[in-house]
């Protein structure tokens, strides 16, 4: 396939604690890791019902990109979250393309490449069954291909271009430095003090890839990539992204439910769509942006 530009993520395990672990000594760096699995924290007394770690493969389209600094700030979570419920979650596996890493027996891939390359690695997903998470393209026409096993973070050109309608000329984002409620503001300090850099929305894309793939290794029934889909396609499945709503992928075209926003100089960030004044059930709200004729809807 075509992936010159393809690389693996070249910390270790290892690497990312001795990076992190600094910064876990503030107080409130602590508090606030904590704060942010008290959605996972009701799940203790489920029973552990995979038989084994969630292997996961990460590609991206270089190296110590924001990406790959939100995949690092995800994984140094998830071993403080396997501290805390005494189990192995996830395991990453490492390759220098995904047919390496599905044969390495990666369930789900997380992946940051261009069009080209994500449609590549869609057809080898598809065929081996395994979960590609898309970080990395906003393409419509990607989308409309209606991939059983592919799930879109990265907001479609659709959401993009309906939400700079709404903006009156501002900036539209996924995710920005400045964001400080829903524990956006912790965020982006644990990821400053570990990355040394500002998070955008790449390296909250990567970050939240590794909590949605932290929180099914806790919640789902087997670990491999055909329940991992079954799950994350679950009409009560949800997540957390310190966005203000619960965000969710719908069950078309598999794109991540949530809202984006207008950043303005010297103003504070705003929500498209505006959570607090819409109506509606909030998956009915976030499905405002995007394509909605979607042809998947004909095909899921």
């Amino acid at each position: 396939m075509h992936g010159e530009g393809i690389q693996r993520v070249g910390l270790s395990f290892a690497d990312l604690m001795r990076v992190t672990d600094a910064s876990w000594n503030a107080p409130v760096d602590r508090r606030d890791f904590v704060r942010s699995l008290v959605s996972m924290a009701a799940m203790v007394a489920l029973p552990h019902r995979a038989a084994a770690p969630l292997a996961v493969g990460i590609i991206t389209g270089g190296s110590r990109t924001p990406f790959d600094s939100g995949i690092a700030l995800g994984l140094a979570e998830a071993s403080r979250s396997e501290s805390l419920f005494k189990r192995k979650l996830i395991v990453r596996t490492t390759a220098s393309d995904v047919n390496s890493l599905i044969g390495r027996g990666a369930a789900a891939v997380v992946g940051s490449v261009d069009v080209h390359d994500a449609e590549a690695i869609a057809l080898v997903c598809n065929a081996k069954r395994v979960v590609y998470l898309d970080c990395g393209t906003r393409s419509d026409a990607f989308r409309q291909r209606c991939d059983p096993f592919v799930f879109h973070i990265e907001p479609s050109e659709s959401m993009y271009g309906n939400a700079a309608k709404a903006a009156n000329g501002a900036a539209v984002e996924l995710w920005h430095p400045s964001l400080e409620r829903y524990g956006a503001a912790q965020l982006n300090d644990r990821f400053r003090s570990v990355a040394k850099r500002e998070m955008n929305g790449a390296a909250w894309c990567g970050w939240f890839a590794i909590k949605v793939l932290v929180e099914c290794a806790l919640r789902m029934e087997g670990n491999g990539g055909a329940a991992l889909r079954e799950y994350l396609l679950h009409e009560k499945t949800e997540f957390d992204g310190h966005k203000g709503a619960p965000l969710s992928f719908r069950s078309w075209d598999h794109q991540l439910r949530q809202p984006l926003y207008a950043i303005s100089p010297g103003k504070p960030a705003r929500d498209i769509p505006d959570l607090a004044r819409s109506e509606g059930s909030m998956r009915e709200v976030l499905d405002s942006t995007g394509d909605s004729s979607s042809v998947c809807k004909t095909t899921s």
